[in-house]
């Protein structure tokens, strides 16, 4: 009894202290929101909590900004996140695999047809801060960008003719038109920029164990379907 009482005492401890995981997550539906007073939502979140069960840990999520995941990861200040391939994490972070695939996309106001990037030219272009790297690697001069505090009020500002196009994904697109109330007739064409991989990304300093154990417990969640099941209830493939 003596004994069945200390290993009890011995999971419980293990499970108490379980080694913390900080993840940074850009603010962003349907990815990551956090309403004051509320736990954080989002399919980031979720793969993020799931990720760090698998993987022995207790998850400590951070959201913020867009522009600010990818320097949280390079400062050390964060040990994970989610996000396409760019030069600072290329740089500054270690590519532990894959995790989805996500469609760029670029939204015309109506009545203004897109069928190839080029058209952009000379329109103003409405983005996260920091975003729309597909769109400036294919033309010929950067866009004339107008940066926005969310893609909700990206879609108002088209309706209202203060931005031309909207630079998206397509998964915030039908996530913030449902949200919205709007209808996708109230815009205009939807050209695919490129399909492009999300990796999972940890910061540099993270000890080389903790690493491999993350790397682990991502093959696990992609193999056994539990990833694909959380990304298909938050999207839905096609235009």
């Amino acid at each position: 009894m003596l004994k069945q009482i200390t290993l009890l005492l011995i999971c419980l401890c293990v499970t108490a202290y379980a080694e913390p995981l900080r993840v940074a997550l850009f603010d962003v539906e349907p990815y990551a929101k956090q309403v004051p007073g509320t736990a954080a939502q989002g399919v980031y979140v979720e793969i993020a909590n799931l990720l760090a069960r698998e993987a022995g840990m207790t998850p400590s999520l951070a959201l913020m900004p867009f522009p600010r995941v990818a320097a949280t990861v390079a400062a050390n200040k964060a040990d994970l996140t989610f996000s396409f391939e760019t030069e600072q994490l290329k740089r500054d972070a270690h590519r532990i695999g894959p995790l989805v695939l996500a469609d760029s996309i670029l939204v015309s106001k109506r009545g203004l047809t897109l069928t190839e990037p080029k058209q952009v030219a000379g329109r103003i272009v409405g983005r996260l801060r920091g975003g729309c790297a597909d769109l400036i690697e294919v033309l010929p001069g950067p866009p004339s960008f107008y940066d926005l505090p969310g893609f909700d009020s990206g879609l108002r500002m088209l309706l209202a003719n203060r931005v031309d196009v909207l630079c998206t994904t397509r998964e915030a697109f039908k996530h913030y038109l449902k949200q919205t109330r709007l209808a996708r007739d109230d815009f205009g064409d939807i050209l695919l920029l490129h399909r492009r991989q999300v990796w999972i990304y940890t910061a540099n300093g993270l000890d080389v164990a903790v690493r491999v154990r993350l790397e682990r417990a991502a093959e696990r969640i992609r193999k056994n379907g539990t990833l694909d099941a959380i990304w298909s209830r938050y999207v839905q493939v096609g235009d």
